[in-house]
């Protein structure tokens, strides 16, 4: 084998030697074979005839030793190569618009794989990632999920499971950093001690948490992030060790993560907080109480061991929850738990999109190869003398097949270079529109993997495309192209069947997308049609959590009470009010209750809602309606919790058919001693959790009675917002100078990112939908243009003959509208097929809705209308005396 490649190569670089080594080697065994010839008794003359009878052609014999070798193979691929770059350049209208045309298809594609590989196929960016899954409840009596667990759950699962290596804990915290040359909000988590080890990472400074720091009263450790000592400490390694005040309690910094870590890799506060990286970790220090289980607030991991699988994982757990179901019946009843791959539950809702993206891009990419092959054919038509002249010289279909796909893939090759190109560019711009709550955004990149899926459909899109020329050529053709006069020689039957089809695919392509984008769009302004309950114009929103340790000078009621005083009190304010649980902002809480007269067992028979705490003149500072009964005011305060509003949905579905104001309902259960509260007003749905979803029941508190440390201050103002930002901000700054503002944002930015994800998801399939019908009616006006010309001899001989120009036209358009509606008639089968994949993405609107269809139907056919019409103008100008002379 090495000999065979050490010949081949020498054969390759030093042809003309090997050449004249060959030629020396045949002269001497025509020399030896004449010697014993002459032995026998022959001249030299007989003798030499005789030799040369019995070898054949010597300039055969040389090309039977050339083409024996491998390296013959390479030789011809190099010429095809050669010959194939030659006429590309000798056309350089044709390879511009075929490469421009490519690059698009392809850089699209990779620039959607590039998002694709990096959400759904590359493995989170911890250690052995696979084994990682995420532990959640499900209420089997509610039919729901409930993401967050209690600390009795997760206790007794961590201690009696088998399948795990590790079993971590984790939820959402917010810490004042004060005593510091400029105070500041950090966010960041409460975490077992555990969490750490479970995820396979180690502080790049200090150490991790021992477990006796994850007890209550020892639990003031901090290990800080890599961004956040950076930022705030100017990246010191003295601070290990220092001490940080925090909620107005000392820290012990004792570690610095990695830049690069990052947990949870999505935080679920998904449109009022901007994603961000948790900038902390402390211990959790939660004390066990067994009967505590109604309280979720708890995000859990688990590490399966080596030899245990998914399913055994779950199996595990529904033992364990069924034994505690047994053992807690008032609140574990009826409560299983779901064990998911952590990378599932980090992508979410997102899987389902990116296929469909990368689906419709792929059709997009079809229509991009219907489109060079039809460039292609009629290329091909100009060619046929050179094919003919080819085939009766003795070269077979293959070889022309392989000189079609050398052609083609040099094309694809340079579509595909240039693509990578617009990939970057394309990344750079979906990283840009994308939601900030779009996961794993910062992974994107165009990485090896994407090159080389670039490269795989570089490669097929020159194979697909480079057959349709090759489908032409026929022997049966070769004495008629040589007979032709040129180029202009009319194109068989079968090469207007072959084009008219692919123009028939890209209309029917194009059509399917454009329904889709159709109905996208449709959805998208309905979703905004939606009434809030609220009116997000004009209000300003201020986030901030007031310690509560005996340090700080003013605890929440006295605080926020003189900060909303003092803000109200602005030039420009109309009203100002508070509420924990913001509209829109992903954050919300709930639980059981009793109606009065409707005693219920355990937390699984009772009803249950949201709960907001608001301040005195929140509904009217949101702009929500008061239906009955009356709202918050300041002698609604005490120490003990004693009226409440509900929303409408609460209303309906609790109180049916009556008045509840003056009714009251208690937030125990079962056989719990009840506190009775009393219903005072009623007010309008709010969407809490988006315009999509619908609105739950909702129970209203009064701050002054039950004062909360996290508060979000909403300012209605008489102008724009965001230009009271730095009064309102000043405002607080009065009260204590101290305090932190997490953030301050307008609430029309608030539910700009809460419809975020539906806008870039509605452009993306626009956009996509907008390229394949540029596409389509470029397909469509090529054929017929190409279709003119090539009947100008006919269309002349039709006007000699006393045609009119509306005979003209309508022999032109009646083609083109031909193709178009056969193209439109496809698309909607196709359509109706693949709009089933959108289900999930759209909003109040049916997947067959029949106006859409209608709609873009029509909108296509007038389009294949005026893209028919430009050629049948020129048709129209043709001179009978020129076009008989045409050919």
């Amino acid at each position: 084998m090495i000999r065979s490649l050490a010949a081949g190569l020498r054969s390759l670089f030093r042809k003309e030697q090997v050449g004249r080594e060959l030629d020396e080697e045949l002269t001497g065994f025509l020399e030896m074979a004449t010697e014993e010839k002459i032995k026998c008794g022959m001249s030299r003359e007989d003798a030499l005839r005789e030799v040369r009878l019995e070898m054949g052609s010597l300039e055969v014999t040389k090309e039977v030793v050339g083409t024996a070798g491998w390296e013959s193979l390479v030789e011809t691929w190099w010429q095809d190569l050669r010959f194939a770059a030659r006429m590309l350049r000798k056309n350089p209208g044709f390879t511009t618009v075929a490469v421009l045309t490519l690059a698009l298809g392809i850089g699209a594609n990779t620039a959607i794989f590039s998002v694709v590989d990096a959400v759904l196929l590359r493995p989170l960016p911890y250690k052995d990632s696979d084994r990682l899954v995420q532990l959640i409840e499900h209420d089997q009596k509610r039919g729901v999920d409930l993401d967050w667990v209690s600390f009795p759950n997760f206790r007794d699962w961590a201690e009696r499971s088998k399948s795990f290596e590790q079993m971590a804990a984790y939820k959402f915290h917010v810490l004042n950093l004060t005593n510091v040359s400029q105070a500041r909000v950090l966010f960041g988590l409460k975490v077992s001690a555990n969490l750490l080890p479970a995820l396979g990472a180690h502080p790049i400074l200090g150490r991790n948490f021992l477990p006796d720091e994850d007890r209550p009263g020892r639990d003031h450790e901090i290990i800080l992030s890599y961004a956040t000592w950076r930022e705030s400490f100017e990246a010191d390694p003295q601070e290990i060790g220092r001490t940080l005040t925090l909620n107005g309690e000392p820290y012990t910094v004792i570690g610095v993560m990695p830049p690069q870590f990052n947990f949870p890799p999505k935080v679920p506060i998904t449109s009022s907080v901007p994603s961000r990286r948790t900038e902390f970790l402390i211990p959790l220090g939660l004390a066990f109480n067994p009967n505590e289980r109604d309280w979720n607030m708890l995000g859990i991991i688990g590490r399966l061991r080596g030899d245990i699988e998914l399913a055994q994982a779950r199996a595990d757990l529904a033992t364990i929850a069924r034994g505690l179901a047994q053992q807690y019946p008032d609140q574990n009843q009826q409560i299983q738990v779901n064990v998911e791959p952590l990378l599932d539950q980090v992508v979410g809702d997102v899987r389902p999109t990116l296929w469909v993206f990368l689906g419709a891009i792929s059709l997009v990419l079809l229509v991009v190869c219907a489109n060079i092959a039809n460039l292609l054919l009629a290329r091909s038509t100009i060619r046929q003398r050179e094919f003919a002249v080819r085939t009766s010289l003795g070269a077979t279909r293959f070889r022309l097949l392989r000189q079609l796909l050398t052609e083609s893939l040099i094309l694809a090759t340079a579509g595909g270079a240039f693509g990578v190109a617009l990939a970057y560019g394309g990344v750079f711009l979906l990283i840009y529109f994308s939601p900030d709550a779009f996961p794993r955004l910062r992974d994107v990149a165009v990485n090896g993997r994407v090159l080389g899926y670039t490269f795989f459909i570089s490669v097929l899109t020159g194979v697909i495309f480079g057959f349709a020329p090759f489908l032409e050529v026929s022997p049966a053709h070769v004495s008629q192209s040589l007979n032709a006069q040129g180029a202009n020689s009319t194109s068989s039957a079968k090469h207007l069947r072959l084009r008219s089809m692919l123009v028939i695919s890209e209309v029917a392509l194009s059509l399917a997308l454009l329904i889709g984008a159709g109905l996208m769009l449709k959805s998208f302004v309905r979703l905004q049609r939606v009434d809030l309950g609220f009116r997000p114009q004009n209000l300003l929103t201020l986030w901030t959590v007031v310690s509560e340790a005996k340090s700080v000078p003013l605890q929440p009621t006295g605080f926020y009470q003189q900060a909303w005083e003092r803000i109200q009190s602005l030039p420009g304010v109309k009203s100002v009010g508070a509420v924990d649980n913001l509209p829109l902002s992903g954050i919300h809480g709930g639980g059981p209750f009793t109606v009065q007269g409707h005693p219920t067992e355990s937390d699984i028979d009772a009803p249950s809602a949201y709960r907001c705490i608001v301040s005195v003149n929140y509904f009217r500072t949101m702009g929500i309606p008061l239906l009955q009964g009356r709202e918050f005011t300041q002698r609604d305060r005490g120490d003990e919790l004693s009226v409440l509003i509900i929303n409408e949905t609460a209303a309906q579905r609790y109180w049916p058919d009556q008045n509840p104001v003056g009714s009251h309902l208690s937030f125990t259960v079962g056989r719990a001693q009840p506190n009775w509260l009393e219903i005072v007003g009623v007010v309008k749905d709010v969407l809490h959790d988006g315009p999509e979803v619908a609105a739950k029941p909702t129970i209203y508190m009064p701050f002054l009675q039950t004062p909360q440390a996290f508060m979000v201050t909403v300012v209605r103002t008489e102008s724009d917002p965001t230009l009271l930002t730095l009064a309102v901000r000043g405002a607080i700054t009065e009260v204590n100078k101290d305090q932190p503002i997490l953030m301050s944002r307008a609430m029309t930015d608030i539910y700009t990112d809460a419809v975020a994800q539906r806008r870039f998801n509605t452009a993306l399939i626009v956009s996509f939908g907008a390229l394949a019908l540029l596409l389509a009616m470029v397909g469509v006006y090529g054929l017929m243009a190409f279709a003119v010309t090539q009947r100008t001899h006919e269309i002349g001989v039709r006007v000699a003959l006393g045609a009119q120009p509306w005979d003209v036209l309508k022999l032109v358009l009646a083609r083109g509208l031909t193709l178009t509606f056969a193209g439109i008639a496809v698309g909607l089968g196709a359509a109706f097929f693949l709009t089933r994949f959108l289900s999930k993405l759209l909003f109040d609107v049916p997947q067959t809705d029949l106006v859409t269809f209608a709609v873009v139907s029509s909108c296509l056919g007038g389009i294949g209308l005026l893209a028919s019409y430009i050629p049948a103008r020129r048709a129209l100008r043709v001179d009978p005396m020129v076009a008989l002379r045409y050919e």
